[in-house]
């Protein structure tokens, strides 16, 4: 019976039906990346058993794609700065101040950090998709623009 047991145990784990220990950075979701794929942080996102922290490497993905298509629309300007260009680079800033604030917050102790994180992905992940579809008027000019 035992060896039953093992046997089927051991044909779960060569399935990949049995879930894999969580990736190391679900430990420490501030570990400084090689510049990862939206792919590599959503394969960690699902290993992660802290749904905030999931959500966190979740959201990183996903914004890593909005600013590439974003990307790609200020590509097709041809003439001078445009405002989908200024919104990416304000993208690009406000995640990095977030980013760092929330490392911070998590290095000395406090839990809230990834969700003010989140909080910040979600808001910036909005308003890219919102410039995307061209609805810039639902979320105001940009900076510097009267």
């Amino acid at each position: 019976m035992r060896v039953a047991a093992v046997s089927i145990f051991l044909l779960l784990g060569w399935c990949g039906c049995v879930h894999a220990q969580q990736h190391q950075a679900c430990d420490s979701p501030f570990f400084s990346f090689d510049d990862p794929s939206p792919a590599a942080l959503r394969e960690i996102a699902a290993s992660c058993e802290h749904r905030p922290v999931a959500m966190l490497f979740y959201n990183r993905a996903y914004h890593k794609e909005v600013l590439g298509d974003l990307r790609l629309l200020t590509g097709l300007h041809t003439y001078g700065t445009s405002e989908d260009q200024i919104r990416y680079e304000q993208s690009r800033i406000f995640i990095a101040l977030a980013e760092e604030l929330a490392r911070r917050a998590w290095e000395s102790g406090s839990c809230s950090g990834i969700a003010s994180l989140n909080a910040a992905y979600d808001q910036a992940i909005e308003t890219v998709e919102y410039t995307i579809k061209g609805y810039n008027l639902l979320i105001g000019g940009v900076a510097g623009e009267e």
